[in-house]
């Protein structure tokens, strides 16, 4: 997982690899995401992109995915201004909810792990 800063959009989200509709690993891919939505309100999991744009060739996540046939290749977009909530308000990140959002984000991999084992 690739850590950055957004300034622009809004929420914590994340770019991942693309895979067509009838693959196996279209569902796979996203379901990480899909947990970390249900986990935190600083997720959003629509404003995930699961495409490779032209430009991003050669960045980490897609050279990972496609020369090694690795699954989960992401790249984690953190707002550097706020996330919107459930009641569709814009909140101010803090450092807490950072660290907050980390701790989430570490129980959601292992959950996912779990999940992944029992497949």
């Amino acid at each position: 997982m690739d850590i950055h800063g957004h300034s622009r959009k809004k929420s914590i989200f994340i770019y991942g690899p693309e895979y067509a509709l009838y693959s196996d690993k279209y569902f796979k891919a996203r379901m990480l995401p899909k947990l970390l939505d249900e986990a935190s309100d600083m997720f959003r999991f629509h404003s995930c992109r699961f495409t490779v744009e032209a430009a991003k060739t050669r960045c980490a996540r897609v050279v990972f995915n496609r020369d090694f046939n690795i699954l989960n290749c992401f790249t984690l977009e953190a707002s550097m201004f706020g996330y919107v909530d459930s009641q569709r308000c814009t909140k101010e990140l803090t450092m807490d909810d950072y660290i907050s959002f980390g701790v989430k984000m570490a129980q959601t991999l292992k959950e996912y792990c779990d999940l992944i084992d029992d497949d």
